[in-house]
């Protein structure tokens, strides 16, 4: 009935705007409250685990969007070393921490970030596309998707 998909997704906005706020995460006492207004909220356990992800994805990346014209700004920014890469990014202020001695600029580590919290798939998750009735389907058998839950 999609009453599952629906509390995931209703968890999600209520702990980002906690984020947001600068209030604690209690996905856990958030998902038992959505639960006990309405059966079946949150109703597997992909989808409860799906929202441990995007929330930590939420804090790690932040927003990255920018205004048009504050872009070439950026990007200049991010050229240069990574003591001037953007401010508004949390991943490189919390890289720049971990290494002020770092040579890398801020697409590198804007890019290390990234590479971090997506992982490549294996094989094994992009089954489906690697079998023989379906390679015909894909210009590069290497590159897949990952298989549905």
């Amino acid at each position: 009935d999609g009453a599952g998909r629906t509390g995931t997704y209703i968890c999600i906005d209520i702990e980002i705007s906690k984020v947001e706020n600068g209030k604690p995460v209690d996905i856990l006492q958030q998902t038992l409250a959505l639960r006990k207004a309405r059966s079946g909220l949150v109703g597997n356990m992909h989808q409860y685990r799906f929202i441990y992800e995007t929330i930590c994805s939420f804090i790690t990346c932040r927003p990255t969007t920018i205004k048009a014209f504050e872009f070439a700004q950026l990007v200049e920014r991010l050229s240069s070393d990574a003591a001037a890469a953007s401010s508004t990014n949390a991943a490189i202020i919390s890289a720049k921490k971990k290494s002020a001695k770092s040579t890398q600029n801020g697409f590198q580590l804007e890019f290390a970030n990234l590479t971090a919290i997506v992982k490549p798939l294996s094989v094994g998750e992009c089954a489906g596309g690697h079998r023989a009735e379906n390679r015909w389907k894909s210009r590069d058998v290497m590159v897949q998707p990952r298989q549905s839950l």
